[in-house]
């Protein structure tokens, strides 16, 4: 069987693309990312005619990717850029009008669940109990998980795209730009944070661009060894370089994704308030997120596979 999972993200529209075998194996065929940029229109809760059109053509593009490997099934699902606009409807009717592809909105806590399901599911988290937030374009989710099971799912309204459009309007910002974002993601986070550490964890684990991008540069900057790890320390000082950069510097420090220059502050300052705030001293970088829980729930809901099936060590 071969599957296509689409996810229709605040930031980015990904595609993926695997094969899966009879004992519930899968490895990947294709692999693409596409930055559209839907959470823009969260602002106004009202996506645009140009991100629509930019969204349909790379979904059009995706759909042909799909057809031309055999793809049995294309799941695709969105969250908050979509979620929350004014004129989903329309964006739903007119995807499917022009792609045949029939989209599926995540509420915020199936979002979380799903996101901890790939996270559980490539480390092999067993007993520990395990935090991993996701923060994407349009907002963070987080999740506490024990053998599997959530302990805690929460959304937080915070997201790179969100932040940047909201706050930073100079290049590089001004202090008082940076003091007002600073100020709201602390604020928006008191409650989650909170019951964070109520419940405590014992592993922390960041998923999704922002975090892997913030990671790579950590590590090519300050942490020397790549152990997928980024300290709060690390991430201090990578913030400060970020700050003081323009964006023709940030590009050039993001030599794996220059496309995030613009939004890499704010998912840097989200970030670091995030572990201040949840008392943890390091992050593990985890580059499976929404794409793979969707194709995990997939697998089991059709009982292709078992709740622990295939580890990291598998063909994908």
């Amino acid at each position: 069987m071969r599957l296509a999972i689409i996810d229709i993200g605040s930031n980015s529209v990904h595609l993926l693309v695997v094969e899966v075998d009879s004992d519930g194996h899968f490895k990947v065929l294709g692999k693409e990312r596409e930055m559209v940029r839907l959470g823009s229109g969260l602002k106004t809760h009202h996506l645009s005619e140009e991100t629509i059109k930019r969204t349909i053509a790379t979904l059009l593009r995706y759909r042909d990717f799909a057809k031309a490997q055999d793809a049995s099934h294309v799941i695709a699902t969105a969250t908050s850029a979509v979620r929350e606009s004014n004129n989903r409807d329309e964006f739903l009717e007119r995807v499917k009008q022009a792609t045949g592809i029939r989209v599926e909105i995540l509420s915020a806590s199936e979002e979380a669940r799903l996101i901890a399901l790939a996270v559980n599911h490539v480390f092999q988290l067993r007993n520990e109990v395990t935090l991993i937030v996701d923060i994407g374009g349009g907002s963070t989710e987080f999740a506490i998980t024990r053998q599997g099971e959530p302990l805690l799912l929460r959304s937080n309204k915070l997201g790179a795209v969100r932040l940047t459009d909201k706050f930073i309007t100079s290049d590089p910002p001004r202090k008082s730009e940076i003091h007002e974002l600073s100020k709201h993601i602390q604020d928006n986070l008191i409650h989650t944070a909170r019951e964070v550490r109520d419940i405590g964890f014992q592993r922390a684990v960041g998923t999704s661009g922002t975090t892997v991008a913030l990671t790579a540069m950590a590590t090519r900057q300050y942490q020397g060894a790549d152990t997928g790890r980024l300290t709060l320390r690390a991430l201090k000082k990578l913030n400060e370089d970020l700050i003081s950069a323009n964006l023709r510097q940030r590009r050039l420090m993001l030599t794996d994704n220059p496309q995030r220059a613009d939004i890499i502050i704010a998912g840097g300052l989200l970030l670091e308030e995030i572990m201040s705030s949840c008392r943890m001293e390091e992050i593990e970088s985890c580059d499976w997120a929404l794409r793979e829980g969707v194709l995990l729930n997939f697998l089991q809901t059709h009982s292709l596979i078992k709740k622990r099936g295939p580890t990291r060590d598998s063909p994908v």
